[in-house]
């Protein structure tokens, strides 16, 4: 008993509390009437399931931008390569609908090439 217990405290850690928990939510916390578009430096990855996210600063704030699974983003040519801190990115997506400083992503510009996410 004392191992389901922690098994199931630690499920509950890791979809709360933690950046992977917080990215898997509804796109119904988006809003697909407003599309925006963010141009800035990567300043971190997570380049993994359920969905990976960068932070990118843009007009002296950080974003949180939310992309698609990973299986997806290789399907579409996006590496971790072309996402890596320090990369110049351009976001169109659609803002969170809370005011949070985070966007779900529908298209990446990278290097002049654009990427199409969903």
């Amino acid at each position: 008993m004392r191992i389901l217990f922690a098994a199931l405290a630690a499920a509950v850690f890791v979809f709360t509390l933690t950046p992977m928990g917080r990215a898997h939510h509804g796109w119904s916390n988006y809003d697909a009437s407003q599309k925006l578009q963010v141009t800035g430096p990567v300043q971190r990855v997570n380049y993994g399931n359920p969905h990976a996210t960068i932070n990118m600063a843009y007009k002296s704030e950080e974003w949180v931008i939310v992309l698609a699974p990973v299986s997806r983003l290789e399907a579409r040519g996006v590496t971790p390569d072309k996402i890596a801190v320090g990369k110049i990115l351009s976001v169109t997506g659609y803002p969170d609908k809370s005011g949070a400083k985070e966007i779900r992503a529908e298209f990446l510009t990278i290097d002049g090439a654009d990427y199409q996410l969903r």
